[in-house]
């Protein structure tokens, strides 16, 4: 039967073991969910009252890069503590598999490494160090985000009045072996000769899983409080004694942010060149240009140089060199007429830009304050206070409609409404009926207004009508999951056929005309252009919708659109092919990162937004004079909107999860986490369309009375005009 502590977790079979302790898979039995629970065998040294506290910091800890601390459990001379299971594995498997990931990957990672860390250091009071920062305490999910191990979790358990503190070899810093310039070996000699090591008030240390070298601290200098990092009271002191027996004459070297700085240097440096670094620091060779770009060796080298003074001082300074990589002047790095903005503009649009970022910030704050108290009138309600749930449902809610405030949330709607008992949201969509297919549908495309929609498959387009699903035309099309049918309007469609790009009358159900080979293909929103390139081609091709006639040829300077590797049947949708609403511009986005807008009539107009870029991933579209743009798989996931009569660029923001973006003459939508919003080009104003709590949407239709949305959840979920989930 299997145990159970706590009379909540239970326990189950062992996934780990190290120097300092044995780490089980468990369940919490009142979440039903899976935990870990790591057994610490040690003695406890501790007042109760010590404990709790550090136990209520470390509950306290909640970030999307690291794992949550449930519990502390004392029970059957054993110390276990709770935490979340973290689906995935460790970087150092992948690393001893062989497996290394590209420069963009390592950038992804390094950033939310370092927003962990920005948020551990930043703890009250004095910031928490992690202590041992290493692949394998780096577990990767199975979405590609990392979380970040193993942090500060038994600080205050001792054995006989000793505390150990993790060394791994080749990532703990200097100061980890009380070497402040870095003659390693000599110190080390020292240390081990001595074993003297001094701990300064209210520190501790960190516990080791694996693959550490422990070092015990004197009976005399007990453990008092976690480690922590932040100013001057917050640092781990080491005597070395350097030949001596005793403290006297010693120097002393302080462990702090700047030692997680190093750790993580040579994590990075460890994924990027396949080797963990050298153990003595001023023994790191620098990485070379084979293995990395030079402005990525360097951040690497600052990180991990031997003076902690010469290093990154915080990581949120290190971070910001890491998100300045990609950053582009991306207002134009080159405009073949050097169209340049006035000073005037300029500051006009910092202005913009920086009172935007203010009001984010407080409508951000607004919209939480809004969910919290949603939930408290649900908790009310389900209590029996009807007046209660109302009158806080109602606080959830602006009293006015104003720029400075966020928009209602759905939430809060919802909270209102089941106070009030004014309607029933359980009825639902229900699928209207199923169409067999002869394989696995690439993608389906619907006509402008609604009344029939294409599924395309291997290797074919079926055309059907939506009210009565009546097939109305079957059109072969290339041998290529990359082939596109795009609707002129309801009548009229073009589709990469299998003789060329074809124009077709669905009425009529006649081709009225024919091009050159081509598998990806863009309208325009007054249908008047059509713009075709082949997978294999550095230009694009304009054809006059009526006639098919060619009105341009638009070139790539020898670039090529990303292609899968292997397109007959996979298409990554990486790519952005859009043409404006008149079909004088087009935008396309090539496989080195590039971000090109091509004027169709005016080649030496063309404005190019990257010349190349470390992101793989982008979705775009114009909205009136607008391009909007999201970037990501190369780093910070980000979004743009760009002024294309004007050259200029409006804003955007990054942030640490994948945008997701439609635009065209009908608005521009975007989804960032779990939020979807309509942006507004000319006020760069959001309007909430869909929350869906935990799940982070991964794709959603807009539609006039209602959004479908996708997440990556189980299902989906709609929503009516006013965010209300129906």
């Amino acid at each position: 039967m299997p145990q159970v502590i706590a009379g909540t977790y239970e326990i189950g079979m062992q996934i780990g073991a190290g120097g300092g302790g044995i780490v089980y898979l468990g369940r919490h039995l009142r979440l039903d969910k899976q935990i870990v629970l790591k057994a610490d065998k040690r003695t406890l040294n501790t007042k109760p009252e010590k404990l709790r506290r550090e136990v209520d910091m470390l509950k306290g800890l909640s970030h999307t890069y690291i794992p949550q601390v449930y519990d502390f459990v004392q029970e059957q001379g054993a110390v276990f503590t709770v935490m979340d299971y973290i689906d995935g594995e460790s970087l150092d498997k992948r690393l001893k598999r062989g497996e290394l990931p590209d420069q963009p990957q390592v950038i992804h990672w390094a950033c939310q490494l370092l927003e962990a860390l920005c948020y551990l250091h930043s703890r009250p009071p004095y910031g928490v160090l992690h202590g041992d920062i290493k692949p394998a305490n780096i577990m990767l999910r199975p979405s590609g985000d990392i979380c970040l191990i193993d942090y500060n979790i038994a600080l205050v358990l001792g054995e006989n009045g000793a505390v150990k503190v993790g060394r791994s070899r080749g990532y703990a810093s200097p100061e980890h072996y009380g070497a402040e310039f870095g003659d390693l070996e000599k110190s080390r000699g020292a240390m081990e000769e001595t074993g003297t090591l001094e701990i300064t008030e209210d520190m501790g240390a960190t516990e080791p899983m694996s693959e550490t070298e422990p070092m015990e601290w004197p009976d005399s200098a007990g453990p008092t409080e976690p480690m922590r990092v932040h100013g001057k009271e917050s640092r781990v002191s080491f005597t070395s004694g350097l030949g001596s027996t005793g403290t006297s004459g010693g120097q002393r070297v302080t462990l702090d942010a700047r030692s997680d700085i190093y750790s993580i240097g040579a994590t990075l440096y460890h994924l990027l060149s396949g080797h963990c670094p050298a153990q003595n620091a001023a023994d790191v060779k620098p990485l070379g240009p084979e293995i990395c770009s030079p402005q990525v060796s360097e951040i690497v080298r600052k990180a991990m140089a031997v003076s902690p003074d010469q290093r990154y001082q915080s990581a949120a300074e290190m971070l910001a060199a890491f998100r300045q990589l990609h950053r582009r002047d991306v207002r134009v790095i080159r405009h073949k007429r050097r169209m340049a903005a006035t000073a005037a503009l300029l500051s006009m649009m910092f202005l913009a830009g920086g009172t935007s970022s203010l009001l984010g910030a407080k409508q951000l704050e607004q919209i939480q304050q809004a969910l919290a108290l949603a939930e408290y009138s649900a908790n009310t309600l389900a209590e029996g206070n009807v007046s209660g749930a109302v009158e806080l449902a109602l606080q959830a809610i602006p009293r006015k409609e104003s720029v400075l405030n966020a928009p209602v949330t759905a939430q809060a709607r919802k909270a209102l409404t089941d106070a009030l008992g004014v309607y029933d949201l359980s009825d639902g969509f229900k699928a209207l009926d199923t169409l067999e297919l002869p394989s696995a549908p690439f993608g389906i495309q619907v006509s402008p207004e609604g009344t029939r929609f294409a599924v395309t498959y291997a290797y074919e387009a079926a055309v059907f009508d939506t009210e009565s699903l009546q097939r109305l035309a079957a059109l072969p099309l290339q041998n290529s999951a990359l082939s596109d049918v795009v609707f002129v309007d309801e009548d009229r469609l073009v589709y990469a056929g299998d003789t060329g790009v074809t124009a077709y009358d669905l009425d009529a159900g006649t081709i009225i005309w024919t091009g050159e080979t081509a598998t990806t293909l863009a309208v325009s929103a007054d249908g008047t252009r059509v713009a075709a390139v082949n997978r294999d081609e550095d230009h694009a091709v304009v054809y006059r919708m009526d006639s098919g006639d060619i009105e341009a040829e638009c070139s790539f300077e020898g670039q090529h659109m990303q292609v899968a590797a292997n397109d007959i049947f996979a298409s990554p949708d990486d790519s952005v092919f859009a043409l404006n609403g008149d079909g004088s511009m087009l935008a396309v986005t090539f496989e080195n990162g590039g971000l090109w807008i091509l004027d169709v009539d005016q080649p030496e107009e063309n404005l190019i937004l990257y010349d190349d870029s470390e992101y793989r991933h982008f979705e775009g579209g114009f909205c009136g004079k607008y391009f909007a743009f999201a970037a990501s798989g190369g780093g910070e996931p980000l979004f743009g909107l760009i002024d294309t009569k004007e050259a200029v660029y409006l804003g955007g923001y990054e942030s640490p999860d994948v945008f997701s973006l439609t635009a065209g003459e009908a608005g521009i939508y975007l989804a960032n986490g779990n939020v979807l919003v309509r942006f507004d080009p000319d006020t760069q104003e959001e309007t909430e369309l869909a929350y869906t709590d935990q799940e982070k949407i991964t794709g959603f239709s807009v539609g006039e009375e209602s959004i479908l949305t996708a997440t990556d959840g189980p299902g989906f979920a709609f929503y009516d005009r006013g965010a209300n989930r129906m």
